[in-house]
């Protein structure tokens, strides 16, 4: 595994919160990360699971908290950005990976346009080429953009000043999902200056089957009604039921994957 010290460290501080994930999952997060060509400054991984993470095999550099069972990612994020000392902080889900030159391509993107903020894409790792989930831009990061639907405002795709991070407050503890689009939402609202780069990729791990916390849509709703506001009431109950409508699909979709058309279910 690369080292911390085998190259000049970057000005990032990069926290991984971790929740009852496999060992080989976390390994390959950090492994991505310590692998960037410009290695950030530190690593912090923030244990919030029941059960607590297999450290074996971590380098010694990395730091490792364990905190309170299954508080929430946010909480798990801000204890992280709490104890960082870099001047920029990145997240990244302990199930996710990088691509190799993540921290230079979002510090260059940063330093071209003195940006505060700098949000990368997101793909879906695929058996043969990666899937594009989604290219943030001017165009499509706005208020009413991540309101109606996630044009790529993600817990692990950004990088941020960290004195912006805690202007604007942070992850919000009190949403259970979401809280990623809430955070790129009062970043827009700060006035401060987002940049996007094309070329910082970060990988997801399609869902492996398990039901996600963001196909609840009472939870999905939180976010629509804090900020009903810039969307007025109309279009907040438009959306409630078009996610309404599409958490009954899925529902739907796993009943007929599971009893086809003609089978019988005893």
């Amino acid at each position: 595994m690369t080292e911390l010290t085998s190259a000049k460290k970057s000005p990032v501080s990069v926290i991984i919160p971790t929740c009852d994930r496999p060992h080989s999952m976390l390994l390959e997060a950090v492994h991505s990360v310590l692998g960037q060509s410009c290695p950030p400054t530190e690593v912090i991984i923030v244990d919030n699971g029941t059960v607590a993470a297999d450290v074996e095999g971590l380098p010694k550099e990395v730091l490792y908290f364990r905190i309170a069972p299954r508080v929430g990612a946010s909480i798990a994020r801000n204890f992280g950005a709490a104890f960082s000392k870099g001047r920029f902080i990145a997240f990244l889900d302990d199930d996710d990976v990088w691509s190799s030159n993540f921290i230079s391509d979002c510090l260059e993107r940063l330093a071209q346009e003195n940006a505060k903020c700098v949000y990368s894409s997101i793909f879906q790792m695929g058996p043969e080429t990666p899937i594009c989930l989604a290219q943030p831009s001017s165009e499509n990061f706005t208020v009413k953009g991540l309101l109606r639907r996630n044009v790529g405002a993600s817990g692990q795709n950004f990088v941020i000043c960290k004195d912006l991070f805690w202007t604007v407050g942070g992850f919000d503890k009190d949403l259970v999902v979401s809280e990623d689009r809430d955070l790129g939402i009062r970043v827009i609202l700060s006035g401060a200056k987002i940049r996007f780069s094309t070329k910082a990729k970060v990988f997801m791990r399609p869902s492996d089957g398990r039901e996600r916390l963001t196909s609840h849509h009472p939870r999905r709703f939180a976010l629509l009604w804090k900020y009903k506001s810039y969307l007025g009431l109309k279009d907040v109950l438009i959306l409630s039921v078009v996610f309404s409508a599409s958490q009954i699909k899925r529902q739907l979709a796993k009943v007929v994957l599971r009893y086809p058309f003609g089978a019988t279910k005893f």
